[in-house]
């Protein structure tokens, strides 16, 4: 090569990257497009957002769920300590908000099946962005 020049990597620049600047300030960003003032909080004001859209009688719905089930988890053959009431049918897929549609689980079975509803929910927007 002329004057003692090499390539280096196939003829690429070795140059430095300019760091990304945050979205709302221009100050340099840590992570996600966004500086560490102003990085979103996953999942901030969740609880607030669901307790808004539950009914006015949640509480008494939810005392009735868990007496009707003699304070047992409802999973077929399980016959641990109930914990928590959840929707048969989620409310995410319609279902709705009445006594006919509560269940109560222990904490492994209502794990169980929060991962398998998050599982047919994720399916779905995958069909969605196919469509």
């Amino acid at each position: 090569m002329p004057n003692g020049f090499r390539p280096t990597g196939g003829g690429v620049s070795s140059m430095a990257r300019a760091p990304r600047l945050c979205a709302r300030c221009n100050s340099i960003a840590t992570r996600a497009g966004y500086c560490d003032a102003h990085r979103p909080v996953p999942f901030a004001g969740a609880r607030e957002r669901w307790a808004a859209r539950r009914p006015s009688n949640w509480q008494t719905l939810r005392r009735w769920a868990i007496k009707r089930a003699g304070g047992r988890c409802e999973f077929e053959s399980c016959d641990r300590g109930g914990t928590d009431v959840d929707h048969i049918h989620p409310v995410a897929e319609h279902g709705l908000w009445d006594l006919d549609n509560l269940q109560l689980l222990c904490k492994p079975h209502h794990r169980v099946k929060i991962q398998q509803e998050a599982q047919s929910g994720r399916q779905r927007a995958r069909g969605r962005r196919a469509a």
